[in-house]
């Protein structure tokens, strides 16, 4: 299994449990790495938090994705 196939799996795995405990530590990680992202690329980044911005749309497409 490559690393891509076992983080698929356990997200898939944490989201369908709707386990509160085990969200929390999904979002731990994702929080851990966002930090990471923004000291060692911020140019990347800002393209990744643009994405997750979505969330606040009534249109979840990026003015790059509509383009």
């Amino acid at each position: 299994m490559t690393l891509k196939e076992k983080f698929d799996d356990l997200y898939s795995t944490i989201l369908a449990s709707k386990d509160e405990r085990k969200m929390k530590i999904l979002g731990c990680m994702t929080k851990k790495i966002m930090y990471h992202t923004i000291e060692s690329h911020p140019q990347r980044a800002e393209e990744l938090l643009y994405i997750l911005e979505a969330v606040n749309w009534n249109n979840y497409l990026t003015e790059k994705e509509a383009d």
